[in-house]
């Protein structure tokens, strides 16, 4: 027999149920809740959208079952009833009679008897039935109560029972886990969680698996159909969030879509940075401000996003449009995996305007940044010994005076398109004040940084080989080739060199006066009492990559303070006017007509 607990279990639930119904004097109740009958007896069966009815007395006298007959086998092997009662569905049947001829036998005519109403397993249909037969036989009365109140308290062996379940549940979740991913069928997933409920000795939930992704990630409960999950983040060890919602004010589909972005990955902490609050890790809050590796580049903006998000999405019956929120890894590295990614495979994020909380300044809005070109050099010669400096060159004193050469791309001469210049020279205090003294003179210039240096084996050698990396960064306006025609140049110089290309990204920029450009200005305005001036970053930042189709990338955030150094930090109160700023700008650009 199939019993899924003891039988004293049973019998001291039946003892309890008899106790309760004595106590709300009650000399039976007709059961009707599949649970209940679970419960009570262990009686297991899907059947209970038909007619079930087990009818259990104030004494001792024996539960009776009335059921049909294709659960007659259930009832035996599932449950500790031994009274079966068969009902047949035939035309014109009333089962309801064959319930009051039960109550007749036990002697219960003019009593008063409870029934379960407030279950699936009773029907309005099959209820009218019941209460025409016994009305005027006997006093029935609602008592839904009796046995729930009772399944409240559970015993030792249903709180084993519940573990047990919970353990089985766990191991579904962990199995659906890990097989779910980018291009992985639904059916799939849902098929790996029901393995380990079923070699457990587990039942599958009759509903189906609540499994659901895109925009049926919310659902609650199991529907029907499958689908294949998109492909949001290529690499496992690179997350990406995309999230989106519509506007719900009225003519919503002519609005505008808003695209929110941030990147959750942040520069790796070094072995000799100093923190004065707990390291690179700590998240301290002290002295106002919020300290560690990411607060400044770029856990506020990215904050900033997932808040306005969450905010709009309760105004959005105020909204006409979209809002997406894209949370990206990969970003420091100008990597593939993340934004890149997205814009190159997912045009459903490029929006009409991108909102970006990358570290800048209060005081600047950012609609346009220098580009990088990362080459890696490698110069090469015979070597000898230390002493012997006139049989060879030295690898690394090339690369020195290479080095040096490179120092030329400075001095190109590189206008800013447009009314670009002006605007640049205009702000140039800003642009100061916002990325360091200095910054505004090589905005609109070449940079050179040599990012990485290596050769050399030994104090006493001649390096037959050295390489290094440099960043070349060059301002809006100035064409890669004639960057890469110089680098030539000056390469040529030096028979012992090679270059390759390791990563480019092209120099961006958009209308400095767009429509999201003056809202932001007017919101600071309204929250500061000073205007923010749009400027060009020397940094680059994934807003560029929706620049590059046509779309407007603005980028608002604090101040980068100590970014990718010891004593990273955000002060708090300016944290809080970033989120302020995007929450309202994001809602007077999706709200305006």
């Amino acid at each position: 027999m199939a019993l899924h607990f003891e039988r004293d279990e049973f019998a001291q639930r039946i003892a309890a149920a008899r106790a309760k119904l004595k106590q709300e004097d009650l000399a039976a109740i007709l059961i009707f809740a599949q649970e209940s009958h679970y419960y009570l007896t262990g009686f297991d069966t899907g059947g209970w959208v038909f007619f079930q009815c087990a009818v259990l007395t104030a004494d001792d006298t024996s539960i009776t079952l009335l059921t049909r007959k294709p659960d007659l086998e259930q009832a035996r092997r599932t449950s500790v009833i031994e009274d079966i009662r068969i009902w047949f569905d035939a035309e014109g049947a009333n089962p309801a009679e064959d319930v009051k001829a039960i109550l007749a036998e036990k002697g219960l005519e003019g009593a008063k008897v409870g029934i379960e109403l407030t279950t699936h397993g009773l029907t309005p249909a099959n209820y009218i039935k019941v209460e025409r037969a016994l009305s005027g036989w006997c006093e029935l009365v609602d008592a839904s109560l009796v046995i729930r109140s009772l399944r409240l308290v559970k015993s030792r062996a249903e709180l084993d029972y519940v573990r047990r379940a919970a353990e089985l549940a766990d191991a579904s979740l962990i199995a659906m886990v890990e097989t779910a991913g980018p291009g992985v069928f639904e059916g799939d997933i849902a098929a790996a969680g029901d393995v380990p409920i079923l070699k457990g000795g587990g039942d599958l939930a009759a509903s189906g698996p609540v499994l659901g992704s895109g925009d049926r990630a919310l659902l609650i409960r199991a529907a029907t159909g499958f689908r294949t999950l998109d492909t949001i983040d290529p690499h496992p060890e690179y997350p990406n969030v995309v999230a989106a919602f519509d506007g719900e004010a009225v003519d919503a589909a002519s609005g505008r879509h808003l695209v929110l972005n941030g990147h959750v990955d942040v520069f790796p902490a070094g072995e000799h940075e100093t923190w004065s609050h707990g390291g690179p890790w700590s998240g301290a809050v002290v002295d106002g401000k919020l300290w560690g590796r990411g607060a400044a580049d770029m856990k506020c903006g990215t904050t900033a996003s997932i808040f306005t998000y969450l905010y709009l999405h309760r105004l959005r019956v105020q909204l006409k449009g979209r809002l997406t929120l894209t949370a990206v890894s990969d970003e420091e590295t100008f990597g593939p995996y993340g934004a890149r990614y997205l814009m190159e495979h997912h045009p459903e994020v490029h929006g009409d305007c991108l909102l970006n909380g990358e570290p800048s300044s209060p005081y600047t809005i950012r609609f346009g940044e220098k580009g990088p070109l990362w080459l890696r050099f490698t110069l090469r010669t015979k070597g000898a010994h230390g002493a012997y400096t006139h049989m060879t060159g030295s690898a690394t004193k090339l690369a020195a005076k290479l080095i040096g050469d490179l120092e030329e791309l400075t001095e190109l001469d590189t206008p800013a398109p447009g009314n670009v210049g002006p605007l640049l020279e205009r702000n140039a205090e800003v642009i100061d004040k916002a990325q360091g003294d200095g910054a505004a003179a090589i905005v609109q210039k070449v940079t050179v940084n040599i990012g990485t240096i290596e050769g050399g084996m030994k104090v006493n050698m001649i390096p037959s080989e050295c390489s290094f990396e440099a960043d070349i960064r060059f301002p809006i306006g100035l064409d890669k080739q004639r960057v890469l025609d110089k680098v030539i140049e000056i390469a040529d110089r030096y028979p012992e060199a090679s270059f390759q290309e390791i990563n480019f990204s092209a120099p961006s920029w958009c209308d400095p006066d767009n429509d999201m450009v003056r809202i932001l200005r007017a919101n600071v305005k309204a929250l500061k009492g000073y205007e923010p001036e749009p400027i060009v970053s020397l940094g680059g930042t994934d807003a560029r990559l929706w620049r590059y189709r046509g779309v407007p990338g603005l980028v608002y955030g604090p101040f980068p303070r100590n970014m990718g150094t010891g004593d990273e930090h955000v002060e708090i109160e300016e944290f809080l006017h970033i989120v302020r700023t995007h929450a309202l700008s994001a809602f007077d650009y999706l709200a305006a007509d």
